[in-house]
């Protein structure tokens, strides 16, 4: 019975010291695996690293453009502005000549105004007639125009027609500049078009570019956390290594132990044992045969 228990305590202590060998094992054999994961790791980050410095590099160069289109922009808008105010300028004269010859002078010359409302007329024809006839037809306007056409002299009748040409010049002159004008104003505002359509277009790029560089960030992130774990894996290597060795050999150790200790002095008192046992089987042995042949004697008579 002492020998199965001693029998089962090796057993136990050697499929430890096994196992705890075979991790040793285990552990040597991913050296490789180990190395390998941290040479394909660092070759992934150094390839998305390389990617995040072109897609930076890209779209610096977007932003770049970007901002120069920009100034394109506000320097064709501002030529168009510059190009565009002489224009405006005769576009808005030629709208209050129209006006004036139409809803005023019109009105005087027919004499269709309504009580009272000749001055406000006469009004909005003095600043013109100012600019466009001479002094002496601007003093001649307030009387002329305020007497009903059948009270004007010829002098009226000629006040009233030399306002009416000279409004109606200026007009034709005004439209003939307004016209002469279109085909550069439609450039400028074509020119203005195109520097817009340009900067949309560089802005879609920029956009395409800051998500492109996004996502290559993101990789390079992924990638590092991967070079990380398995610098982290070589870097546990060694330590696990040795303390696996350190386990295998404290394991065989006991094992060694048992066996020369323990087992040993038990095997020694086994076989001692078995002498004892030996002597002893021995010994009845021989008192069975004494006693025997001593019942013999007696029975024979000697």
């Amino acid at each position: 019975m002492i020998s199965e228990v001693y029998d089962a305590i090796e057993l136990k202590l050697k499929t430890t010291a096994e196992t705890e060998s075979a991790k040793v094992q285990e552990i040597e054999a991913s050296k490789d695996t180990v190395d390998a994961a941290l040479v394909d790791a660092e070759a992934r980050h150094a390839a998305t690293t390389a990617a995040v410095e072109s897609c930076k590099a890209t779209l610096a160069q977007c932003f770049g453009t970007a901002n120069e289109r920009k100034l394109a922009v506000a320097a064709a808008e501002e030529t168009e502005r510059a190009g565009n105010a002489p224009g405006s300028a005769a576009e808005e004269e030629h709208r209050c000549l129209t006006s004036a010859l139409d809803e005023h002078l019109k009105v005087l010359k027919d004499g269709s105004w309504e009580t009272g409302s000749a001055k406000r007329h006469l009004d909005a024809l003095l600043p013109l007639a100012a600019k466009l006839t001479d002094e002496s037809l601007v003093t001649a306007l307030p009387s002329t125009c305020c007497k009903p056409p059948a009270d004007r002299s010829p002098f009226d009748n000629m006040v009233m027609e030399q306002l009416s040409t000279s409004l109606t010049a200026r007009l034709t002159q005004l439209t003939a500049d307004i016209e002469a004008e279109k085909p550069a104003k439609a450039q400028r505002a074509a020119d203005v078009a195109a520097a817009k359509q340009s900067l949309t277009e560089a802005e879609d790029a920029q956009r395409k570019a800051s998500d492109t560089t996004t996502a290559a960030l993101s990789a390079q992130r992924d990638t590092l956390a991967v070079l990380e774990m398995a610098k982290s894996d070589v870097a546990a290597f060694k330590p696990q290594l040795r303390k696996a060795k350190e386990a295998a050999e404290e394991a065989q150790a006991e094992v060694d132990l048992f066996h020369d200790n323990c087992r040993a002095h038990f095997s020694f008192l086994a076989a001692q044992t078995t002498k004892v046992v030996e002597v002893v089987t021995t010994i009845d042995k021989f008192e069975e045969v004494v006693s025997t042949t001593a019942t013999d004697v007696t029975i024979g008579g000697c």
